[in-house]
């Protein structure tokens, strides 16, 4: 149950939940509340105006022990979060998957689905979404940072299919090109390719 109180200024907290991650920007305030206790989570979040929240929170996804809390940014009036189950958790073979909710709306969007786990946290640069869903699952673990253009109906712009030795670390696609960080290979892996 969502009670109202006071945390610094008007906020809705969870019995038993403590914030675990917020993200703002001039139109939405996005968070997550976690049962450290359980592992439980929750993503909410609420529409900002002149800095004070408005209406009621939304909450746009939850989880249990084996989801990942929610990694989740904000731009514009709109939260984009990617849910994911643990590496190593009993849903550890479900897809993960990328949403975008917007103020007003009543529930999220799916706007890509990934066979495996995200590599890096959603990014937005410039009007563009980046995500590193897995890519050509069959062949192996290779990542495709991939760029959504939030401005025209979330259509994949670019895309960019990593060596399998490769995983990236973080990612923003801007001005036309990638920028990344990325693990590198050992010396051993990298004098054989």
């Amino acid at each position: 149950e969502i009670l109202i109180g006071l945390v610094g200024s008007e906020m809705c907290i969870r019995d038993r939940y403590g914030f675990h991650d917020v993200r703002c920007s001039e139109q939405v305030y996005a968070w997550i509340e976690m049962d450290y206790a359980t592992g439980d989570w929750v993503l909410l979040a609420q529409e900002l105006e002149n800095g004070v929240l408005v209406g009621e929170p939304v909450e746009l996804d939850d989880g249990t022990t084996d989801w990942e809390p929610a990694r989740f940014t904000v731009t514009g009036n709109s939260v984009i979060w990617q849910k994911m189950p643990f590496a190593s958790g009993a849903k550890r073979a479900e897809y993960s998957h990328c949403y975008l909710w917007s103020v007003g709306s009543p529930k999220g969007k799916d706007l890509y689905e990934s066979p495996g786990r995200f590599a890096t946290w959603p990014r937005v640069s410039d009007g563009y979404l980046t995500i590193a869903p897995r890519v050509n699952a069959s062949e192996g673990t290779f990542y495709g940072l991939t760029a959504l253009d939030l401005q025209n109906n979330n259509k994949v712009a670019a895309q960019l299919v990593m060596p399998e030795t490769v995983s990236p670390f973080e990612a923003v696609y801007m001005g036309s090109s990638f920028c990344l960080l990325y693990t590198s290979p050992s010396p051993r892996d990298r004098s054989v390719s």
